[in-house]
C-alpha cells in the first residue's frame, strides 16, 4: 500500500488493482514504461506499479524528460 496505512491510499489500491484487472491492462511478462515528471500523479502511478510488478510479473522502466522549460525542471529530473 501507498505511504501508510490511509483509508485514501488503500482506497486507491483496491480502485487501481480492480480497474486494472476488469480492463485486462496488465499481463504477466509485460514491460511498462512509466513516464514520471516529478509531478504527485505520476509518482503515485509509478508507487502503484512498483508494488504490483513482482506479483503481477511486470518489468518496469522510467522515463523522464528535462525539458528545462521551469525552474524546478531541475529539481524535479534529481527527484525521479
Amino acid at each position: 500500500m501507498i505511504g501508510s496505512a490511509s483509508a485514501p491510499a488503500g482506497r486507491l489500491d483496491r480502485i487501481f488493482d480492480r480497474l486494472v484487472d476488469q480492463h485486462r491492462l496488465l499481463a504477466g511478462d509485460d514491460a511498462v514504461l512509466v513516464g514520471v515528471s516529478g509531478g504527485p500523479d505520476s509518482v503515485a502511478l509509478l508507487l502503484l506499479l512498483a508494488e504490483r510488478a513482482p506479483g503481477r510479473g511486470l518489468r518496469l522502466g522510467i522515463a523522464h524528460l528535462n525539458h528545462g522549460l521551469r525552474a524546478e525542471a531541475d529539481r524535479d529530473e534529481e527527484f525521479v
